[in-house]
This record gives structure tokens, sequence and C-alpha cells, in this order.
């Protein structure tokens, strides 16, 4: 087998002139920066859509933190006869969470036994829905 260097061929004085083939330089750098710029704008819309999704899940996090707590504190409260004196409030703002309110409903029922039902409710302006736990507590 012969390597040989492939060369474009000079025209003959009695042919036609071969046009250059490809794109030059220029070409190639301005389709560059095109297709650069068009990617920096789809990342900067990727960008602003995932900050949006992830301070909406920060705020729903918070919310279920909030209500979670609420909902060990009246767990772990040892006088059951207490709970709607101790717990049942409405709370429009939470001093180290601005935006947030947290309600609590206590409902006692003595019929089918001696139950406690805590409902805990939190809010914020910007959640879709509010964020809701309940729990069932039996009399000791």
């Amino acid at each position: 087998m012969e390597a040989r260097l492939l060369t474009p061929r000079r025209p003959d004085a009695g042919s036609t002139p071969i046009p250059d083939a490809g794109f030059t330089l220029m070409e190639v750098l301005i389709a560059m920066v095109i297709l650069s710029i068009m990617i920096l704008g789809f990342q900067a819309a990727f960008a602003g859509r995932l900050l949006t999704t992830v301070n909406a899940e920060d705020r729903r996090t918070v919310a279920l933190q909030l209500a979670a707590e609420r909902v060990r504190a009246v767990q772990l409260d040892p006088v059951y006869t207490a709970l709607e004196s101790r717990y049942e409030a409405v709370e429009s703002t939470l001093p180290d969470f601005p935006g947030y309110g947290r309600s609590t409903r206590v409902e006692r029922t003595t019929t089918g036994g001696d139950m406690t039902k805590v409902t805990v409710t939190v809010t914020h302006p910007r959640l879709p829905r509010p964020v809701t736990r309940t729990l069932v507590l039996a009399a000791p």
C-alpha cells in the first residue's frame, strides 16, 4: 500500500478553475458566536426556572418543618387534659419566619373513647396551598 499526499489539482490552462470548497475562518467564527449566544440564552432561562423551583421547595420545606415542630410538641406534652388550652391558637406571624402563619386546632371527642385530634396548618403568601398535618391522640 502506497501513501500519497492529496493536494488540489492546479487547473490546466484550458480548463475552468475549481471554486474553493468549504467555509472560511470568518464564517466559522460568526457561526460559533451565534451558537454561543443562543446557548447562553437557553441556559439563562433554565437557571431562572430552576431558581424559582428551588425557592418554592424551600418555602414548602420550612412550612413542613413548622407543622412537624408543633405536632412533636403536642405528642411530647405529658398533660393530655391541657392540650386544648396549651396549643389551640392562631399565630399570624412567627418571629423567626417572616410571612409564615400557623394555626393549631385541638378537638377532643369522647364518642368511641377519649380521643384528641390536633390539626396544624401552616400558611405563606407564596405557597400554592397551605401545609396541613393532623395527629390523633388517645387518652392515656
